[in-house]
């Protein structure tokens, strides 16, 4: 994700009133490595072409809180319709969106009480800083 894409993210969660909105460039498989929170909400928009993203939900709905939305972009060549937290799919043109939940079964348990959700979107970085 571009930096100016970022902000551009950032400026439009303001003007909605969504104060703690967080985005995060970041390489997904790199980025839940190290994750240590749970969101509320996880848009990811990987590059459609990258290796291995049937796996993207399995790692991302992890760091989900109980009540939390995986939004996974993807194309058409892809179908999460038999995986168990699919919800539903959206077309727009080329552009597919899975919708994923959270289940009390799938959605990880802190070790310790976990500070307020905050939205993320995992996305290729850009620029040499992984946080904008």
């Amino acid at each position: 994700m571009a930096p100016d894409n970022a902000r551009f993210i950032k400026q439009r969660a303001h003007s909605l009133g969504l104060g703690s909105i967080r985005v995060i460039r970041h390489n997904v498989f790199d980025f839940v490595k190290i994750c240590s929170k749970q969101y509320n909400i996880i848009f990811a928009d990987p590059p459609y072409a990258i290796e291995g993203l049937e796996k993207i939900p399995n790692l991302a709905i992890p760091l989900l809180t109980e009540d939390g939305l995986l939004i996974l972009e993807h194309p058409g060549t892809f179908n999460f319709e038999q995986h168990p937290n699919f919800l539903k799919e959206k077309k727009y043109g080329n552009v597919h969106f899975s919708l994923f939940t959270a289940t009390a079964a799938t959605a990880a348990t802190p070790a310790e009480p976990a500070e307020p959700a905050e939205p993320v979107v995992p996305a290729e970085p850009v620029g040499p800083s992984p946080e904008e």
